[in-house]
């Protein structure tokens, strides 16, 4: 059994109540919750039949999270004890289960991404009218309001587009992702049903609590009852926009009854001097100071560099040609490209996205997902076997084969995958054959290392709970980070604790970048470093110009020093 801090081998000996964890960037709130889960099966508070229930926000952050309770509890337990599932995925089979408790049809159709701003548009809705009628949806459905109170409510507010979509979604009898969570908490609030979901669950596990909307918390509470464990960190509270609201949730966790709160302050993910720029960052936030718990195991103590360019191109090229260096050096390594909105790295995935030097990931499309890649490498897999067939039976066989594969409750998976099928029809009609477009998707396909090796590229939200070896962020400028909407204090510190959940995704060292012209509608435009910059650069350990010399300092060598790499072109950045 491998020996454990005293404050997390205490998570070993709490028993049946509430408990809040707070763990700070790297601090271990993963292991937290899978050493809690542990504490209640070997106690026997939660025993066969009952099992675990642990729900997260995405299914990137689901896999990790399995990936964890595997390795801590082992398969059989994990198997026997365990259900992890996301939110949108759990409310959809209480909805399937219990829909009609409501007065609602369990066989309604199931959300599709896209489906709303579609409908929209086809209601003569502009862009910007669209964007506004999903807000107000969006805000109205936090509220556990039945279809009918949806629409008064909108009515009430002259909401039009949103109220003839809302119409037009009732009358095809279909669900969107807000409406899932909605109806939920209705069923969930009929006693007999909650009751008998904490008869299954002796246990709730939650992960990143602070991003948890009223309504997701009232989901918990009802599930949970006294027993549930709540992970997260106040500091990286950066969905507000999707109706999170960190005060209002913190205050009603803080008011049950006997909860046992954990903090936590040392660091096992990142190096002394990624440390010390997260707490330049996080100070102002609440942040404690956070320590490496191994300081000595670190190259050089970690690198902090920060790069100034004039344009996006020379950017786009140093960030790749450190990218080259390092997986030269060590094949095996993950580095994150994260920026604060996805069209700033446009140019910089546009580099990346011809290279066969190493693997590259783009997170915002759903076909680089790995549960998507082993459902599509299957299913062509059968088809190859088939033989004999043309393209386009070939790709009725992938749709339907991939499409029938996935759970019909587990949502987001169907929607990545629609997407990713739609994407991949884009690259068949371009002249890539099926077999070659799928076999293209390069990803990990290690379960208990959902990252992989390679490079990864995101954005801030996005990358949430992810962590790699490396982390370059792009486009440290005014106007993005922190975003031009961002205009009181409240939002500024919202944008603040997003620049320190990019940072705090990095291990090893971090690469920070900026320009002086950027892309804009009609051409260049001046940009100025973002008022975050000196804290970033009074943090930097290095100064080397060359992303080889710079990759040198990054990590040890791997005897492969001799390799020539793509990054021995000077690419002669402006001095930072």
């Amino acid at each position: 059994m491998p020996a454990y801090p005293p404050e997390k081998e205490a998570l070993l000996e709490i028993g049946k109540r509430n408990v809040v964890i707070v763990a700070p960037p790297g601090c271990g709130k993963t292991e937290a919750l899978a050493l809690r889960a542990k504490g209640l099966i070997q106690s026997g508070e939660v025993r066969a039949p009952q099992r675990i229930l642990a729900l997260t926000f995405s299914n990137r952050a689901r896999d990790n999270l399995n990936a964890r309770l595997r390795i801590t509890l082992g398969d059989a337990l994990y198997l026997r004890c365990m259900t992890v599932s996301n939110f949108h995925g759990f409310a959809a089979r209480v909805y399937r289960a219990h829909a009609a408790t409501i007065g609602l049809s369990p066989e309604s159709v199931m959300p599709e991404k896209g489906w709303l701003g579609s409908a929209l548009q086809s209601l003569g809705a502009n862009s910007k009218m669209a964007r506004q009628a999903e807000s107000i949806i969006r805000e109205v459905k936090l509220k556990p309001f039945s279809d009918e109170q949806v629409l008064e409510s909108l009515a009430s507010m002259g909401a039009d587009y949103a109220l003839q979509v809302e119409r037009l979604r009732i009358s095809e009898d279909r669900l969107d992702f807000p409406d899932l969570l909605r109806h939920c908490q209705r069923i969930l609030a009929v006693e007999a049903v909650s009751a008998l979901y904490r008869g299954h669950f002796g246990g709730v596990l939650v992960d990143e609590f602070q991003d948890l909307t009223e309504q997701q918390l009232d989901i918990v509470m009802a599930l949970g009852g006294d027993n549930m464990t709540l992970a997260g960190d106040p500091a990286q509270a950066i969905y507000s926009f999707a109706g999170a609201d960190v005060e209002a949730v913190s205050r009603r966790i803080a008011e049950l009854s006997d909860v046992k709160r954990v903090e936590f302050t040392q660091s096992y993910r990142s190096s002394p001097h990624v440390l010390k720029v997260v707490n330049a960052i996080g100070g102002p936030l609440g942040v404690p100071s956070l320590s490496s718990v191994e300081p000595e195991k670190w190259f050089n103590g970690g690198v902090v560099s920060c790069r100034k360019f004039v344009g996006e191109a020379e950017e786009a090229d140093y960030v790749f040609d450190l990218c080259s260096a390092l997986m030269v050096k060590d094949p095996k390594l993950s580095i994150g490209v994260i920026s604060r909105v996805n069209y700033r790295r446009g140019t910089v995935d546009n580099r990346f996205r011809s290279t066969d030097l190493f693997p590259v990931r783009l997170w915002e499309n759903p076909a680089y997902s790995p549960e998507v890649i082993k459902i599509l490498r299957r299913e062509v897999q059968k088809i190859s076997l088939a033989g004999g067939l043309d393209e386009a039976s070939k790709w009725d066989l992938l749709e339907s084969g991939c499409l029938a594969a996935v759970e019909p409750t587990d949502v987001d998976l169907l929607a990545d995958m629609q997407q990713a099928l739609e994407f991949l029809s884009g690259e068949i009609a371009g002249g890539i054959t099926l077999e070659a477009s799928v076999l293209g998707l390069r990803v990990s396909e290690n379960e208990l290392a959902p990252i992989g090796p390679g490079a990864h590229l995101l954005n801030a939200h996005v990358g949430k709970g992810q962590q790699f070896d490396w982390v370059c962020v792009v486009g440290v400028e005014e106007g993005l980070i922190p975003d031009f909407r961002a205009k009181d204090a409240k939002s500024i510190a919202e944008e603040r604790r997003t620049l320190l959940v990019m940072a705090s995704r990095a291990k090893y060292g971090i690469l920070a970048t900026s320009v002086s012209h950027v892309n804009g509608l009609y051409g260049p435009r001046m940009v100025t470093v973002s008022r975050w910059w000196e804290i970033l650069e009074g943090a930097s350990t290095s100064q080397y110009a060359n992303p080889r010399d710079l990759a040198n300092v990054m990590t040890p060598n791997k005897e492969a020093d001799a390799v020539e790499s793509p990054a021995d072109v000077a690419v002669n950045p402006t001095s930072g």
